[in-house]
């Protein structure tokens, strides 16, 4: 039961991502320009370590995934 909950849930995030490319993809230049602005903006630390990758912490994995995805997400508006 699990695995299909998972397949599904994996499923619907690729749909959300495949809507939000083609929408970044036909935004206007001036909307792109300031959305890489507003969401390309690196977030600080947590615990106020300047690498936060040098001690391991499970809140940094959400984090660093979020920031992952805005960087593939925002992938099409670079390339203008």
């Amino acid at each position: 039961m699990r695995e299909g909950y998972v397949q599904a849930l994996e499923a619907r995030v690729n749909a959300h991502r495949t809507a939000l490319e083609w929408l970044v993809r036909h935004l206007p230049a001036e909307q792109g320009v300031q959305m890489l602005i507003d969401l390309n903006e690196p977030y600080p630390p947590q615990d106020g370590q300047e690498d936060p990758g040098a001690v391991p912490v499970e809140a940094f994995a959400a984090t660093a995934a979020y920031a992952q995805e805005i960087r593939t997400l925002l992938e099409p508006l670079k390339k203008r």
